[in-house]
């Protein structure tokens, strides 16, 4: 595994997870698949013991690459595994998470079989304090199954219920990051949601298994583990940034209906995260302004194309 040239890289960026990173790294390295696969590790700046156990892993796998970087952040090294990358399908796994023996083989096996460009499987949320075992709840949105054409999905991932913009439950053609110049924006939060949606929709066509093979851990201080107004201004850039796509692809009148109902979505999803901002910050976080102000920014983000650049680089 060793090789200038696999299947598959998977790229593991790791940042102050030694309490889970054996696991996630056990997980990986004893999968049950006979295809040629790498695994690409990026320490981002890690200051606990993180960069130990990597560097023990690498010097027992030929095939674990290590990679280290000052602190840049999540999607700095997302795309800097992209650009180590010499396989011809890529992953990625969160360093807290962990997956199934049958994960590559399962997602790998899809895709060369149909001949696709992304291979999505369902998942499973893991309490952070539950067994090392896989357990805890499936999805519980309907997975959808079967194979579809790219820009079908990417509509349904506008409306984000059966298909969800994560990036790790998903294989995807290495090529359809490097020919449409696609990398995950530094420094900000909810990233997927502005990359996903778009290797959707260059891709020709999309898979979906049923096979539940990825866990994800939640856990303090994750993305979703905490919430403050940096986060939520990321999220609502991630959003504004498809409408900015689209206007550039010439589609958003194509897609306006679905884009619509992510709007309404999200609008309600905002509201419970300045709900929580207020349970810590109660006179800072001024939930009824603050959501009225990030309706407004939503909704220009549907009706004024001039207007939701404005609002963007306003954020």
């Amino acid at each position: 595994m060793g090789n200038s040239q696999c299947d598959v890289s998977i790229i593991v960026p790791v940042y102050n997870v030694e309490k889970y990173l054996r696991r996630c790294l056990d997980s990986l390295v004893n999968q049950d698949c006979d295809c040629c696969y790498e695994i690409i590790v990026v320490n981002d700046g890690s200051k606990d013991g993180s960069l130990a156990i990597v560097k023990e892993y690498a010097e027992k796998y030929d095939f674990i690459k290590l990679f280290s970087q000052e602190n840049s952040g999540q999607a700095v090294a997302r795309n800097k595994g992209i650009e180590l990358a010499c396989g011809e399908y890529v992953m990625f796994v969160d360093s807290d998470d962990f997956v199934s023996p049958r994960y590559i083989s399962r997602l790998y096996g899809t895709a060369v079989a149909f001949d696709c460009d992304i291979v999505q499987c369902n998942y499973r949320n893991h309490g952070e304090k539950e067994s090392q075992k896989p357990s805890g709840m499936n999805n519980i949105f309907v997975h959808k199954q079967g194979v579809y054409s790219g820009k079908k999905i990417f509509a349904e991932s506008l409306m984000d219920i059966t298909v969800r913009s994560y990036v790790w439950n998903k294989i995807y053609r290495r090529s359809l990051f490097t020919q449409n110049s696609i990398v995950f924006p530094p420094g900000m939060y909810f990233e997927d949601l502005a990359i996903v949606p778009r290797l959707f929709y260059h891709s020709a066509r999309v898979a979906f298994i049923s096979d539940t093979l990825y866990y994800y851990v939640h856990r303090p201080g994750s993305t979703t583990g905490d919430m403050s107004k940096k986060k939520i201004a990321d999220y609502m850039k991630a959003y504004g940034s498809l409408r900015v796509f689209m206007d550039n692809c010439d589609v958003y009148p194509e897609y306006s209906f679905f884009y619509g109902f992510l709007r309404r979505k999200m609008s309600v999803t905002i509201y419970g995260m300045l709900l929580r901002c207020w349970w810590n910050d109660p006179v800072g976080t001024m939930v009824m302004s603050s959501h009225k102000r990030t309706r407004k920014y939503l909704k220009l983000c549907c009706v004024n194309r001039n207007g939701e650049r404005k609002a963007v680089k306003k954020l």
